[in-house]
């Protein structure tokens, strides 16, 4: 998500609209190439947008899709569209449609928004929500929904029209309220939800010593596949490790040592 202290070297030299439309344009690139696709993404603006409907039809091939500072609109993305990425930032009282559209890194990013909607009939793998106020993500199967990831969000709804699982509150108060243990901080800590072994699961993220994103429970079960042996284990391979030791020295019975004279 784009975040402004990232881009300090980079802003000295840039506006900041340009700051933030590479910023932006960065990042679809790198999912594409994550993904297998050509980096050749064509960054589609659309900014400053009052009390419009649109039906987002003949977008330039490879569109990373940004919707920027628009308010009481509707943006609609019509069946079998293709897209690299979809961000929607700084918008107030807007509504998002992906109508069975493909988004080709299943990535769709919504920060510092309010009082907007995302309806999705598209397979999400990734959703990323930052410093939002008021998010409705209306998912039209449960399974189009991969993972949310949240920062900083005041009030987020997640429902499914297919009735597949209850509508879910979550944000700052409600993970505040089942996690008493943590001290959240709004701009840096981040809390994943998703379906595990079909139960809707929100827990924090922590990093490992490499940086690698995770939550406490994949690091205990990481850490459960590593038991320790037992003692008749480190007996059996200790008897079988000296064993190869001794077949790797010379023995004494090899040696023809001749009779003195």
């Amino acid at each position: 998500m784009y975040q402004a202290h990232n881009l300090r070297i980079t802003s000295k030299i840039m506006s900041g609209d340009a700051v933030e439309k590479a910023a932006a344009l960065k990042r679809a690139k790198a999912d594409i190439e994550k993904n297998g696709l050509k980096s050749n993404a064509v960054q589609h603006i659309i900014q400053d947008r009052n009390g419009e409907e649109q039906t987002l039809t003949d977008l330039p091939e490879l569109s990373a899709v940004h919707f920027k500072n628009c308010k009481n609109c509707t943006f609609t993305f019509p069946a079998d569209s293709k897209v690299v990425k979809v961000l929607v930032e700084g918008c107030t009282g807007c509504c998002v449609k992906l109508e069975r559209c493909t988004v080709l890194t299943a990535t769709l990013e919504v920060w510092r928004c309010e009082d907007c909607e995302v309806v999705v009939d598209c397979e999400l793998g990734t959703v990323q929500v930052d410093l939002c106020s008021v998010l409705r993500l209306t998912f039209a199967k449960r399974e189009h929904m991969g993972s949310v990831v949240q920062a900083g969000v005041h009030k987020m709804a997640l429902t499914f029209l297919d009735g597949a699982h209850p509508p879910v509150a979550t944000g700052l108060e409600e993970l505040r309220a089942a996690h008493p243990d943590d001290t959240i901080n709004e701009g840096t800590d981040q809390y994943i939800s998703r379906f595990v072994d079909g139960v809707l699961l929100t827990e924090r993220i922590v990093r490992l010593t490499n940086d690698y994103p995770t939550t406490l429970r994949e690091k205990q079960v990481a850490a459960s596949h590593r038991r320790p042996r037992s003692s008749w284990e480190r007996t059996l391979r200790k008897a079988f490790s000296s064993r190869g030791r001794e077949r790797e020295r010379p023995s004494a019975a090899r040696v023809t040592l001749n009779p003195t004279p």
